[in-house]
């Protein structure tokens, strides 16, 4: 445990805390909290984009594989750490719970890698959509990047789907995801991918997709990997 960082048990409530972690100034759930709740989502991954602040055997112990994929907040990723995060999104056989610290850069820009790569969104769609469910997500120089990847994600999301059909599939026009309902719920219904868990100290989990009218400013999201054919 790091300095400074105390585990305290709450009392039981009609939410069913179980504990929280205190950093000075600063509340936040501990990764026990969360346990029920991915359990029934079957998340099966945690991916932290930030420096440690809680020790991964936390979910390991619980059968939750963690993987670190850190990069500065405010910067965009590496190759090899998108590569990574794309591999093990691609891999892992449930859903996959995504956070850094604060949930809005990092968090948001690997997203909008995977949803160009398997749903041929355009770079401004990925963003726009992920701020509709994350307002404030993917900032700065993170916006021009996602642009600069677009060509790359798309190339590479054709030739994963070649090498793994045994014959030619057919194209999903670009154009369906212009005309198409843009809705939150729609958007959920479609993609079927990603979920939003309100982190809030004070509430319990909640997903966006549930109520679509929901908007939080402490939620990260939950991947469930499932191949799109463009």
């Amino acid at each position: 445990m790091k300095p400074g960082l105390a585990e305290v048990n709450r009392p039981a409530s009609s939410h069913s805390f179980r504990s929280c972690d205190l950093i000075p100034g600063y509340l936040m759930h501990a990764p026990e909290f969360y346990l029920p709740y991915f359990r029934k989502n079957n998340v099966t991954n945690v991916i932290r984009l930030n420096q440690k602040m809680y020790e991964s055997n936390r979910f390991t112990r619980a059968g939750i594989a963690h993987h670190d994929l850190f990069f500065p907040d405010g910067t965009v990723p590496t190759k090899a750490i998108t590569l990574q995060f794309l591999d093990i999104c691609e891999s892992a056989p449930g859903a996959i719970a995504v956070h850094c610290k604060a949930g809005l850069g990092r968090t948001g820009t690997l997203i909008g890698c995977y949803l160009m790569r398997h749903y041929h969104f355009t770079a401004p769609e990925a963003i726009a959509w992920i701020r509709i469910c994350r307002p404030g997500s993917i900032i700065g120089q993170q916006q021009n990047w996602l642009e600069e990847q677009q060509a790359w994600c798309w190339e590479e999301g054709r030739r994963e789907r070649r090498e793994k059909s045994p014959s030619p599939l057919p194209s999903r026009r670009r154009k369906d995801l212009v005309d198409a309902d843009i809705s939150v719920n729609h958007l959920s219904r479609s993609t079927g991918k990603i979920i939003y868990i309100n982190t809030d100290p004070l509430k319990p989990p909640t997903q966006v997709r549930d109520d679509p009218m929901l908007r939080s400013n402490n939620i990260f999201p939950i991947f469930r990997p499932k191949m799109a054919l463009d």
